[in-house]
């Protein structure tokens, strides 16, 4: 083989190999394209689930001042009523805080992501940039 015809299929190998390398990479972001929508989802389910809470612990606020107003007489069972519904109110804040845990976390793997995802397309113009 003459040294152009050499350096032709070296030249064509070497496309060849760029071309999977692109592949490869346009796979892996669709993966981690599939990945983040499936976390935002993810998140917009919590978010719901945050908001629902929000709403139980604002109705369980208001029927705690209604018992109090309507049991002025039953200061014994006032207090009865308050301190169970304190307990709810502090299960209610704990499950909230570990919520918020888990969107903190849900929020840092939403953002490794996203970091990746533009890595990969940096990567892939790199590659495709002659």
């Amino acid at each position: 083989l003459s040294v152009r015809e050499e350096q032709a299929l070296k030249a064509q190998a070497e496309l060849q190999s760029q071309r999977q390398q692109v592949s490869k990479a346009r796979q892996e972001m669709s993966a981690l394209q599939r990945k983040y929508e499936d976390k935002c989802s993810e998140l917009s389910a919590f978010l719901m689930k945050y908001d629902e809470k929000i709403k139980e612990l604002d109705e369980v606020k208001v029927q705690l001042q209604a018992e109090r107003l309507g049991n002025r007489h039953a200061a014994n069972e006032e207090r009865t009523v308050s301190d169970r519904m304190r307990a709810e109110l502090e299960s209610t804040g704990r499950r909230l805080d570990e919520e918020r845990k888990r969107s903190a976390e849900l929020l840092m793997q939403v953002n490794m992501l996203q970091k990746s995802l533009l890595s990969q397309n940096e990567e892939r113009r790199r590659v495709a940039a002659p």
